[in-house]
């Protein structure tokens, strides 16, 4: 492409690179360590409330009489499910969710960037689709980087591109046109399962892990542009 052959050693560009890659790495590591402590909190506050709540309902239920006790306890055990079981998987999605726009934002962000220091006329939205693969397409047809698709942690972020995907176009709903490959990764991973009803649950845990596996791929990939772009 035209836009290739103006990738030149310009010193002054790669002096920026070399702060602006990293800063933008950073901000996205101290965002999701932010969530983290978020998710963290919550499950230990609901773990909290679903104790005490538990302890309650039975002091309640020893103080009803046995006609209407058996109606009390079906209300109040819906309540206590709600607690300790309906509300740390909506906010796990939720902040699942969350993490994957910063995770988008972050790739549309270096890919802004890199334009900008490069001095291209082409920006990442003359791109057709969207996303995280169309940042990745930028990379590698606009920019001439090698994007590390291959490596572990991009196999695990477009299964959360997937997962995404199903949580907000089919509210976590299993059915047979679902990706195999997200079937696959929900199967295999540790921190997910699929319920008798056919639909995702996150179990605790799955906000870190993911967290985590981002801020390695950012790492990863930081590194790497930086030694295509300030060698």
């Amino acid at each position: 492409m035209e836009n290739k052959m103006r990738l030149l050693p310009d010193p002054s560009v790669y002096k920026q690179l070399r702060y602006e890659l990293p800063a933008r790495r950073w901000h996205l590591a101290n965002e999701l360590t932010i969530i983290k402590d978020v998710a963290n909190n919550v499950e230990v506050d609901l773990l909290e409330r679903s104790v005490i709540f538990n302890g309650e309902l039975q002091k309640k239920l020893k103080k009803t009489p046995k006609y209407s006790r058996e109606e009390l306890e079906e209300i109040l055990d819906e309540e206590y499910f709600v607690i300790a079981e309906s509300m740390p998987v909506i906010i796990r999605q939720s902040l699942f969710i969350s993490i994957y726009a910063l995770l988008e934002t972050y790739l549309n962000d270096v890919c802004d960037l890199l334009q900008r220091e490069q001095r291209l006329k082409v920006s990442i939205k003359d791109l057709a689709g969207n996303g995280i693969f169309r940042a990745k397409d930028y990379l590698e047809k606009v920019l001439d980087f090698q994007f590390p698709a291959s490596h572990k942690s991009w196999q695990r972020i477009s299964n959360y591109n997937r997962l995404r995907n199903c949580f907000v176009h089919a509210c976590g709903q299993i059915t047979s046109d679902t990706n195999k490959q997200l079937v696959k990764f929900i199967e295999n991973n540790s921190y997910t399962d699929i319920t008798f009803l056919k639909r995702i649950e996150l179990r605790e845990g799955f906000v870190g892990d993911s967290c985590d596996s981002i801020v390695t791929f950012a790492n990863d990939l930081t590194d790497q542009l930086l030694k295509r772009f300030d060698p």
